[in-house]
């Protein structure tokens, strides 16, 4: 029997920074224009693990209405993958809280 360990770092939606980038997103689909840069990097890789321009512009709030998830990278730090790592440099600065579950 195996089991799988995922960490993932949230960012909830009273993040400030977070809700300078959300009222960005909003301000872009009602009017229709592209996002800021800013804006673009901040969801880079947190919206289901993909980039907001990666769904349909019609869903960009709908995927940023909760906060976002970014998943950490665990790296094998011993022989045998027993023990793991997260370097607080790979964590994104927005995250508020990390979760950790093990699934058997």
């Amino acid at each position: 029997m195996g089991a799988s360990l995922s960490v993932q770092g949230f960012a909830d939606v009273e993040n400030p920074e977070y809700q300078k980038h959300y009222k960005a997103v909003s301000f872009c689909v009602e009017n229709g224009l592209s996002l800021p840069k800013e804006t673009s990097d901040f969801f880079k890789g947190k919206v289901g693990m993909d980039d907001l321009e990666d769904i349909r512009k019609e869903s960009w709030v709908d995927a940023v209405n909760h906060g976002l998830s970014v998943e950490l990278p665990l790296t094998k730090i011993d022989n045998w993958g027993l023990v793991k790592e997260i370097k607080v440099s790979d964590i994104p600065k927005e995250v508020d809280r990390i979760i950790i579950s093990i699934e058997y």
